[in-house]
């Protein structure tokens, strides 16, 4: 893709974004929330490509997986074929993009344990890591990558709104957020039988109830800019409890990397060490997580949700 081409995008959407408001159709909304996404999208490009910092391919990632979030959560509202079309795509980017992440991820990890001991590892990870790059950047140069940047310059900035002349239904962002965003705060709280004093949660089941969470933590974040200022202290303790599940999860995916490793290495005792000392902190992250649940449920984190949905009424 050209680099005209590519500024010439970002041009037409940054001279269309604005922010959400109260009285917006969801359907406006929503349109708003990936234009904003596309252009994070668009201009990091480069910086995946030729940059060794690895934050701009997290950057592009977690742009990806919102927009995907968003285009999911409000799917019902538009007209299914050009949502399914964009969904798809968004998968293909997020999957080239994860296993590059995942690697940088487990280099980080490694370098951090035992830079020595871990050498062989470290090697083996860095050659897979300059494969899946280079797979990512070919994909970033396709007539795929291509479509999907035409696909969500589209769609962001299409001005025909279905929902336009739907009322009395209620289609506007202060009737149907405090809704989505209850809805996933069930989900969430749907995990409260499986958690208690007497039982150490196994690692599924907080797999699951994080991806919850980070469901719940995106909904609130799009629309942080409508809702009350107690917003932002809910939003930081939904983060509290994702890094909590989070360094447990990587603690889970990183023993296993090691231990599929050990198999093939089976007299490497640093390894073995290594993958003992990972299980040993993800079984202490579980156990300990059951007063970060209680903190998220409490009246006061509930109450600053409750204050910020108030402003919508």
């Amino acid at each position: 893709m050209s680099d005209d081409w590519i500024a010439d995008a970002l041009a037409a959407l940054s001279a269309s974004l604005t922010p959400i408001h109260p009285t917006d159709t969801i359907t406006q909304a929503g349109r708003k929330l990936v234009r904003a996404d596309a252009i994070r999208l668009l201009a990091l490009e480069d910086g995946v490509r030729l940059s060794d910092d690895i934050e701009f391919i997290h950057d592009m990632r977690v742009v990806t997986r919102r927009m995907r979030s968003v285009l999911r959560l409000l799917k019902p509202y538009y007209h299914g074929k050009q949502v399914r079309h964009l969904l798809k795509s968004l998968r293909w980017l997020a999957r080239l993009l994860g296993d590059v992440r995942d690697l940088d991820v487990l280099l980080h990890e490694l370098h951090t344990r035992d830079p020595i001991g871990l050498q062989h590892p470290i090697i083996v990870a860095n050659l897979a890591r300059e494969r899946a790059h280079r797979d990512l950047c070919d994909a970033l140069d396709s007539e795929t990558f291509h479509d999907l940047a035409d696909q969500l310059t589209a769609f962001a900035l299409k001005t025909k709104d279905p929902l336009a002349e739907s009322a009395p239904l209620p289609v506007e962002v202060r009737h149907v957020v405090p809704v989505l965003i209850h809805q996933a705060l069930s989900y969430v709280r749907a995990f409260d039988p499986l958690l208690d004093a007497d039982t150490i949660p196994g690692f599924e089941t907080l797999h699951g109830l994080r991806i919850a969470f980070k469901q719940l933590r995106y909904i609130t974040a799009y629309f942080k800019d409508v809702l009350g200022s107690t917003a932002d202290a809910f939003i930081t303790e939904l983060k509290a409890v994702q890094d909590h599940l989070g360094r447990m999860n990587d603690a889970v995916v990183f023993a296993g990397y090691l231990a599929a490793y050990s198999t093939e290495n089976p007299a490497d005792g640093t390894i073995a060490d290594a993958v003992v000392a990972l299980r040993a902190e993800a079984d202490m992250l579980a156990r300990t997580f059951l007063p970060v649940w209680q903190r998220f449920n409490s009246r006061a984190v509930q109450r600053a949700l409750a204050d910020a949905l108030l402003v919508l009424r």
